[in-house]
């Protein structure tokens, strides 16, 4: 969990990219944010009414927990793009 103290984290999921992030808010606990959205062009590049997020608690279960939620969201995802071919 470290490495979200000082940094982001960027990737993608077959057609789904995403960041993810440390959040906090004052007088808050911190979330683990994940801003996700259609590749193939970067977060600066895709508009923002095409991006959604989602937050979990900032912990090693969270973290587990996004990465179920981004593995579950990427297969929907990439089904919807693969029948719009």
């Amino acid at each position: 969990m470290g490495f979200y103290e000082k940094s982001r984290f960027t990737g993608s999921i077959g057609q789904m990219n995403y960041i993810l992030e440390k959040s906090q808010k004052e007088g808050e606990a911190p979330l683990l944010l994940a801003t996700y959205f259609p590749g193939p062009f970067s977060s600066e590049n895709t508009p923002d009414e095409k991006k959604e997020t989602h937050t979990e608690a900032y912990s090693e279960q969270g973290f587990l927990d996004m990465t179920d939620f981004l593995n579950t969201e990427a297969e929907k995802f990439n089904e919807e793009s693969f029948e719009q071919l």
